[in-house]
């Protein structure tokens, strides 16, 4: 007996050092309103036992933040959703906070403890895809010359979630201090991204012929349960990756992609053989996984020449601007390291 209580009491040391550490990660990413709450419930033994179940390698802040935020995205007449900013645009004090928290996660305690048992920390956030769009260029155009040339894209997302990268082609674009560009004239807008060593981004996006998702637990963007499960693992303050998620998932319900649920080291070696001839198709694979800073990415084509092409297949216009130094870096806060 008291070999158990010592483990539960060595437990919930570990989770209360873990949202300790959350504070100035949510901080550092902004997100000062999820830091307000990690400080709470690092001294609330009560809300740390509602995590005390969490699948090994998630990280507990994201999953119980994320739990209670579905809830009250469920219940936008609850008290708590008065100092939600996802729900008003004129919350109450966040210092003020912390009565309606307890109150909503004492009543509704056994469904957060059962979306922490079930649910895996994706966050997703549209905003990557700045990130993966000027790489995913250089790669169609490193690979659309010699035999290669003529053959469609195959776009490869691991560790998909719910395949926002999978629709870099129809989204609008913003880079810092330059014109938006990219998509139609209802197509997501994305937050703007920072970005350096780029003297000349990409214009337009590689048009895949094919669009394949790979995640051992992969989000439905046509299913509610799992749209709603997405927006309520983003930071109740960031209002513009909120729009753009919304959007980019009824983009991405619309679209038909190729979805393998299961783990990338098994699945890759058949998808990757799936193309067949004699010079397979160029393959771009992109990694949606946390911290992907930047995001991979990888080409099964070999180019004929090390030159870089100034034609392109894939609706990608001519250029003669020197290959980027250095990968964009994009104002993105991302998501975390696993905190322990």
């Amino acid at each position: 007996m008291a070999s158990s209580q010592e483990s539960a009491s060595l437990r919930t040391g570990a989770l209360a050092s873990h949202f300790r550490a959350a504070v100035s990660h949510f901080r550092e990413m902004g997100s000062p309103f999820n830091a307000h709450l990690s400080a709470l419930v690092a001294e609330t033994p009560d809300l740390l036992a509602l995590v005390a179940d969490a699948p090994l390698g998630q990280p507990p802040s994201y999953l119980l933040l994320g739990a209670v935020h579905e809830q009250v995205l469920r219940a936008p007449d609850s008290p708590l959703a008065r100092y939600y900013p996802s729900l008003t645009t004129a919350p109450l004090p966040l210092s003020e906070i912390a009565p309606a928290f307890l109150d909503l996660c004492a009543s509704r305690a056994s469904e957060i403890t059962s979306v922490v048992r079930t649910r895996r920390v994706q966050l997703t956030t549209p905003s990557r895809a700045s990130l993966v769009l000027p790489p995913l260029v250089h790669v169609a155009e490193q690979a659309c010359s010699g035999e290669s040339a003529s053959l469609p894209l195959t776009l490869i997302e691991v560790g998909a979630a719910a395949s926002l990268l999978l629709h870099t082609d129809r989204y609008r674009y913003s880079y810092e201090g330059l014109p938006e560009f990219g998509g139609g004239p209802a197509a997501p807008h994305l937050p703007p991204c920072a970005y350096r060593a780029m003297p000349s981004p990409p214009l337009l996006a590689p048009i895949p012929e094919r669009r394949v998702a790979v995640d051992l637990h992969p989000l439905d963007p046509r299913s509610p349960a799992d749209r709603l499960w997405a927006e309520a693992l983003l930071p109740p303050d960031w209002p513009d990756d909120r729009r753009a998620l919304r959007a980019c998932l009824d983009l991405c319900a619309e679209t038909r992609v190729e979805t393998h649920a299961g783990d990338a080291l098994d699945l890759l070696p058949a998808l990757l053989d799936s193309r067949g001839g004699p010079c397979p198709p160029p393959t771009a694979c992109t990694s949606g996984r946390p911290r992907s800073a930047p995001p991979s990415t990888c080409s099964s084509a070999t180019p004929a020449s090390p030159a870089r092409s100034t034609a392109s297949p894939w609706n990608k216009p001519a250029s003669s601007s020197p290959a980027p130094a250095e990968t964009p870096r994009s104002g993105l806060r991302d998501s975390p390291p696993h905190l322990s």
